[in-house]
């Protein structure tokens, strides 16, 4: 019998020693395998009387899985009651609510400000500026900044994108009068989950828009009741791809409004334009800045085109502002946007986006860690740690010597002989448009940003992420059938919405929802989760966790 040798074996040595290009090519291989073993392309749709608690609990809460669920809302009353005239008569429409503005409509999302001392561009985390009004002034308000906002129009005024998304259970503790059209809610969920919601909140906003990446430590059910929701969404075992950044946390808050000595900083009124740095604008022509800021006191911090500006600004204290949060703290979130269609911005997040040219995205991200920098390499996928792109660049580099393709028995699909550029980041996001009268299954733990347009509006012409996204969709058919079957069910929710248009006349249209919040369990999926987290940080491709972080995760959707 040969000798054992006693000697502990030093696993921290050795995986220190791991280069951290491989672990990068582990987590991207799991991701692949799981769109492969699992989760295909697209999001199933199935309709409640064909999803009994056992087969939701099994085939989509216990894996993680998301899926639509057509015609499970038929029997609630706001289906059909739900409008800009019901919700203003209604005696809700009298009560104090809530509401989220921003000059760009991106709250809770990490911006680019520029400095009003200095002009510097920097990243800071953004929540909206809240704002107590009645409901029947939200509508109001929405209107006028609609107005506003069109091509053409002679209303002069400052910018505003308001959303009702405050969430907290805000349909609960706000508008409780309004629970009773959305009885009898979701019973056959409560079976799966245990308990009765955490939460119950409900969303009114347009087009104008959209919640930026993150992720929820609860199990969500959204159901749309007017309108539409383009959801983009990525399995928690992709975490490392987010980008992950720590930022300064701030808030939205009309400029006349500032404290004394706050630090604060211009924001674009459009979403992927960044602020002009008027601070360096006014030095430039020789207007004094006039110290901190201390409420309005028609100071140049902001002059747009040198003293010329100065007028007009001062004449608007009303205008929105990122201002630093005191005591400050930072929030880590992630700084993926596909909304953003700059091809140079997306090639700075190859992890996410995949690279163009087929090389892995390792390079872009400029992976450091113990084994190295692999900037400027590819991946190949095997055992070996030197790096080259022939692999990649014929296609997505399989494990078991199959050719790419699409798997129609199980809804994989990969780019065929091209190199598809999904394939070099770990897969593409699952993008999934729910319509009035679905639901969608949220599991916890899933990245998700979501889009909207109102059934006035077309479908946003480039779908979230791109048009590779939207060739993800397209290619995501399972079969003929479930083609069909996928066709017919969507159809089914564009007739509701069209329906809803012609009851309730010319009134204006908006994106109506109610999403439910059911506690997350804590098992071993959890831990998963936090192990890719954990690895992701560790080969720089996030930023350290804050020490601490006021709010938490935080929960926007």
């Amino acid at each position: 019998m040969p000798a054992v040798d006693a000697a502990p074996r030093d696993a921290t040595a050795s995986a220190v020693s791991i280069p951290a290009a491989q672990i990068l090519r582990l987590l991207q291989r799991a991701s692949r395998e799981v769109r492969d073993l699992d989760l295909g392309c697209s999001v199933d749709r199935v309709a409640l009387q064909d999803l009994s608690p056992l087969r939701f609990a099994t085939e989509y809460v216990q894996r993680n899985k998301p899926v639509v669920i057509t015609d499970a809302i038929d029997d609630w009353p706001a289906l059909r009651l739900w409008g800009e005239r019901y919700l203003e008569s209604h005696p809700a429409g009298e009560v104090l609510v809530t509401v989220d503005v921003t000059p760009n409509g991106r709250g809770d999302a990490i911006r680019t400000v520029a400095d009003h001392a200095s002009g510097r561009l920097q990243q800071w985390f953004v929540t909206p500026h809240e704002r107590r009004m009645t409901l029947r002034e939200f509508f109001s308000l929405m209107r006028k900044t609609r107005a506003a906002d069109k091509p053409g129009s002679t209303v002069s005024t400052t910018r505003e994108v308001p959303y009702m998304q405050h969430q907290n259970s805000n349909l609960c503790e706000e508008l409780g009068m309004l629970l009773d059209d959305i009885r009898p809610g979701m019973p056959w969920a409560e079976e799966v989950f245990g308990d009765p919601p955490e939460a119950i909140n409900i969303w009114i906003g347009d087009e104008r828009s959209a919640t930026s990446f993150h992720k929820d430590h609860y199990e969500n059910l959204y159901a749309v009741i007017r309108g539409t929701k383009v959801f983009s969404l990525l399995p928690p075992c992709d975490a490392y791809r987010m980008y992950l950044t720590r930022c300064p946390a701030a808030c939205y808050m009309p400029r006349g409004d500032v404290p004394c000595g706050a630090v604060y900083g211009e924001v674009s009124s459009q979403p992927s334009v960044n602020p002009t740095p008027r601070a360096a604008s006014g030095a430039a022509a020789g207007v004094s800045d006039g110290g901190g800021a201390c409420g309005w006191e028609g100071t140049a911090d902001t002059v747009p085109d040198g003293a010329a500006g100065l007028e007009a600004e001062k004449g608007d204290p009303s205008r929105l502002v990122a201002v630093l949060q005191d005591p400050g703290y930072e929030v880590l979130w992630s700084a993926v946007d596909t909304t953003v269609q700059d091809p140079k911005a997306r090639q700075a997040q190859g992890l996410f986006f995949g690279l163009e040219d087929g090389w892995n995205s390792a390079a872009a991200a400029g992976v450091h860690c113990g084994g190295g920098d692999v900037s400027g390499h590819a991946i190949r996928d095997d055992d070996s740690n030197d790096f080259n792109d022939t692999t990649l660049r014929g296609g997505r580099g399989r494990d078991d010597g199959r050719e790419d393709g699409c798997d129609t028995a199980n809804g994989s699909c990969s780019s065929g002989g091209s190199v598809d550029p999904w394939d070099t980041a770990g897969g593409a996001p699952l993008v999934v448009e729910v319509g009035p009268g679905e639901v969608l299954y949220l599991p916890a733990l899933w990245y998700h940003q979501v889009e909207q347009y109102t059934a006035a509006e077309r479908a946003p012409s480039s779908r979230p992420g791109g048009s590779r996204a939207a060739a993800a969709v397209t290619t995501a058919a399972t079969g003929a059938s479930a083609a069909a079957d996928t066709t017919a069910d969507h159809g089914q929710g564009q007739q509701q919405q069209a329906q809803q248009v012609d009851m309730k006349g010319d009134e204006e249209e908006y994106v109506i929802a109610v999403n439910f919040w059911y506690d997350m369990k804590y098992d071993g999926r959890y831990s998963a989760f936090k192990l890719v987290e954990g690895l992701a940080t560790a080969l720089g491709l996030a930023d350290t966790p804050p020490a601490q972080e006021a709010g938490g995760d935080g929960h926007y959707s």
